[in-house]
C-alpha cells in the first residue's frame, strides 16, 4: 500500500540543538508526537529528542538543559516515497510512535513527521469503505453454533 499524497505532518515541528528541554516538552505536548526532530543548518535533520530522554530530567531543570544533552544521533526515519507499511514497520522496530520524513540521503532535509495515527487513518478509511460496499451479514459465531 503506497502512502496517500503525503500523510506526514505538514510544517513539521522541530527544534535546534540550542533550545531547552522545556521548549521540546511543550512542542511534544502541543503536537502529540513522542520524538521531535532536531535540525541544523538548512533544516537538515541531525537527530531526534525523545520523550523518554526528556523525562529523565526533573521538570524544574528542563529550562536549563539544552537539546544537545539528550539528542539521539542514530534514529529511524522514512522518505516521502516509502510505503506506509515500511514506515510502520520501522516505527514498530524502533518502538516509536512517530518518525521523521526526510529528503535526500546525505542532506537529510526534514519534510515531515509521520505518526502511527497518520498510517492508521488511511487504513481505517479503506476498511470502512470496504465494509460499506459489502452486503454480506456478519454472523455471530456463538449464535450460529446454537442453531446446530
Amino acid at each position: 500500500m503506497k502512502a496517500p499524497a503525503n500523510p506526514a505532518t505538514a510544517d513539521p515541528p522541530s527544534v535546534t540543538l540550542e533550545e531547552s528541554l522545556a521548549v521540546v516538552a511543550r512542542k511534544m505536548s502541543e503536537t502529540r508526537i513522542d520524538a521531535i526532530p532536531v535540525v541544523g543548518a538548512n533544516h537538515g535533520l541531525v537527530g531526534v529528542a525523545t520523550e523518554k530522554e526528556i523525562r529523565e530530567f526533573p521538570e524544574e531543570r528542563r529550562g536549563e538543559v539544552s537539546v544537545s544533552a539528550v539528542i539521539k544521533s542514530q534514529f529511524t526515519h522514512c522518505k516521502p516515497n516509502d510505503d506506509l507499511y515500511a514506515a510502520l514497520r520501522s516505527m514498530i522496530l524502533a518502538n516509536a510512535g512517530s518518525i521523521p520524513d526526510c529528503l535526500g540521503r546525505e542532506s537529510m532535509i526534514l519534510v515531515g513527521v509521520i505518526t502511527r495515527s497518520d498510517i492508521g487513518a488511511p487504513h481505517h478509511k479503506n476498511v470502512s469503505r470496504h465494509s460499506r460496499r459489502s452486503n454480506s451479514k456478519i454472523i455471530n459465531p456463538s449464535s450460529a453454533a446454537d442453531k446446530y
